[in-house]
């Protein structure tokens, strides 16, 4: 216990001292009046008085250290008591309600049997009275039997699982040696964790290429591996204990730093390291469930398990970035050719098109996975190119959508956003079907709109009045549906809005500009920067925003995280220019577009005021100060009915 003291925080050196402290002064009279007599033979001769004086020593000191504990415990906290006794209370109801659930079947039988004891047993035992009797019994049977189960189940919850540490070794070591995605790795990583400490929550943040560590599993901001944390981390051989951690040790973080610990709930960070030590990921823990630290042992085997998922994540990558660097061939999947001109998707063999035009190497093969036949380009954008293709099997055309330029980083996020993508089932979303790989680069495999989009349209000119009503009505509400599955869309224009063959439409690619954008990069202008075009230039000319800026809301561009009320802003902002012809917001350059939404947002409110009076007085408020602005697509789509119900 001294020895460890060098590794605890001050605050826990005074509780161990005063703890001592307590229980030397209250023991040290009773050693001395026992010790001495060995080498002092007259000790045992003292008068009475001094004996009794000498009695008096010892009781009252004795009675200090009953005095001195709790003092330790209750003021000093060496003993964190209120943990103790919840658990304690916790742990004594839930074995209580385990016990009274597996004998209630029997006291509910003895009480059936006892109120019908004047009757035969031939007849209590036929008829409904039977049926009861024979399910209590059959209930108490499978109660008693499974009793012991449940409380073994409970001790492992409250108290650490006595497990082999070298036969849960093996089996991680095992388990990530053949892995061939980073999730089967977290998958193996998080199992073995659970098993072992029971922590409440776990997030894996894994090394990108843009030197970010992105949380795979949770919506958490990406983490800079330059950052005071994750060097932190990077720089210690154990897991970084943060719930014990010195005070000064977090106070002195960035606000970036302790926002990202907030957001994952740590109170410990296990670092994934590959075979030349770097840091390629971290798992951020929980507490304990059992509401203990996590001790010196904990975190010696979480070394020893994070450095096994290191080496294994630390493979994958390599052999990602080896793949994309070569351009691995395969004789199964050759690229297509297509068409710079129509677009067509042939075969490796033809050198032209059947229209005249060049053909080059394609983004994709002639068939994906013996299903998807593909057939010809039909779009191109900042999230990659869009084929149609079709469904050999449901003889269906499909869009799917290549995102070249993906790790195996993006992917694991990709694939978690892609099953929260499909879980949004509403006639206005567009439906993902499935994602697919080819060569590294995901493809969304989505619903194809024969429709075309609504930028398609509006190349003809804007929409009348009321069928800008009714389509900002549908959209608003598959938003709101959006919104309810606790997804936001992020990049809503005219060219992610679709039509189906009947004419519904609907909105597209929700949840892929967080994803797309480089990851880690923000907008943080200020008004001031607003007068700088050129750092404003420094901030837009990348990738770095997530989404487009001339229908980005001024708070999100202004730094401010997204919200529901910021999705509603870039609808609002759709719908104008689908009735106007024009959006409010576009200049030039992505520079002054965005200077012009930061300095001049009211040009919406004023760009409205060409539109009929009610629907004008509509758009004003949608695109006006954010306190009148609709909090959520629900407002938005009652006020649009109340405009269509009046005549727009």
């Amino acid at each position: 216990m001294p020895l460890k003291l060098r590794e605890c925080g001050p605050d826990a050196r005074r509780r161990f001292y005063w703890l001592t402290l307590g229980l030397v002064v209250g023991f040290l009279p009773l050693v001395i009046n026992t010790m001495l007599p060995t080498y002092w033979a007259q000790f045992s001769v003292t008068p009475p008085p001094f004996r009794r004086l000498r009695g008096a020593i010892i009781v009252t000191a004795l009675t200090a250290v009953p005095v001195a504990a709790a003092y330790a415990a209750l003021v000093q906290r060496t003993l964190d008591l209120r943990l103790v006794l919840r658990s304690a209370l916790q742990y004594v109801l839930a074995r209580a309600v385990i016990r009274g659930v597996a004998f209630a079947p029997f006291v509910g039988l003895a009480a059936l049997v006892v109120s019908n004891r004047n009757r035969p047993l031939s007849e209590l035992a036929s008829g409904p009275t039977g049926l009861i009797l024979s399910a209590l019994t059959l209930a108490g049977a499978i109660g008693v039997l499974s009793r012991r189960r449940l409380l073994a189940a409970l001790d492992r919850q409250f108290f650490r699982q006595e497990i082999d540490a070298r036969e849960m070794l093996l089996k991680v070591a095992e388990g990530v040696r053949h892995a061939e995605s980073i999730e089967e790795v977290r998958d193996t990583l998080a199992t073995a964790i659970e098993r072992a400490l029971h922590p409440e929550s776990q997030v894996t943040a894994i090394a990108g290429s843009d030197d970010c560590l992105h949380a795979i599993d949770a919506d958490v901001a990406p983490l800079r591996r330059a950052s005071a944390l994750a060097q932190l981390v990077e720089g210690g051989d154990a897991p970084l204990d943060v719930a014990g951690a010195e005070p000064s040790i977090v106070g002195r973080l960035g606000e970036p730093d302790r926002a990202w610990l907030a957001a994952t709930g740590a109170a410990a960070l296990v670092p994934l390291r590959g075979s030349r030590g770097e840091l390629c990921g971290v798992v951020a823990l929980g507490p304990k469930a059992s509401e203990l630290p996590y001790s010196s042992q904990d975190r010696e085997l979480l070394a020893a398990v994070g450095a096994s998922g290191g080496f294994a994540i630390d493979r994958i990558l390599t052999m990602a970035r080896h793949t994309a660097h070569h351009g691995a061939q395969s004789a199964l999947d050759p690229a297509a050719r297509e068409c710079t001109d129509c677009g067509t998707v042939v075969g490796p063999e033809p050198s032209r098109c059947g229209c005249g035009g060049q053909l080059r190497i394609g983004a994709t093969p002639v068939m994906l996975a013996d299903r998807l036949r593909f057939e010809r380009r039909i779009g191109a954008g900042g999230m990659g190119v869009v084929y149609r293709a079709t469904d050999l099997r449901l003889h269906q055309a499909r869009a799917v959508k290549t995102l070249p330029g993906a790790d195996p980083v993006m992917m694991a996020r990709l694939r978690r956003e892609a099953r929260a993508m499909a879980s949004a089932a509403h006639p206005n979303l567009a439906t993902l079907h499935s994602l697919e790989s080819w060569r590294g680069s995901p493809m969304l495999v989505m619903e194809f709109l024969e429709g075309g989009s609504l930028s398609d349209r509006l190349r003809g000119g804007p929409l009348s009045v009321s069928k800008t009503l009714l389509l900002g009505i549908a959209l608003g509400r598959g938003l709101a549906a959006l919104h309810g599955r606790g997804l936001l869309h992020r990049d809503i224009k005219p060219s992610n809005i679709g039509f189906s063959a009947d004419g519904t439409p609907k909105l597209l690619d929700f949840g892929l500009a967080r994803l797309v954008a480089a990851p880690g990069a923000s907008v943080t202008s200020t008004r001031a920067g607003v007068e700088s075009p050129s750092s404003l230039a420094a901030l837009t000319e990348g990738p770095g925003i997530p989404g487009t800026p001339a229908y980005i809301s001024p708070e999100v561009l202004d730094g401010a995280p997204p919200t529901p009320a910021d999705d509603v802003w870039s609808l609002a902002v759709t719908l104008l220019e689908a009735c106007t012809g024009a959006n409010p917001y576009r200049a030039g350059t992505v520079a002054s577009t965005v200077a012009r939404v930061l300095s001049e947002p009211h040009r919406g409110a004023a760009a409205a005021s060409t539109l009929p009076s009610e629907v004008g007085r509509v758009f004003a408020q949608f695109l006006g100060p954010r306190a009148f602005r609709p909090a959520s697509a629900e407002d938005l789509v009652h006020a649009l009915m109340h405009c269509e119900t009046n005549g727009g």
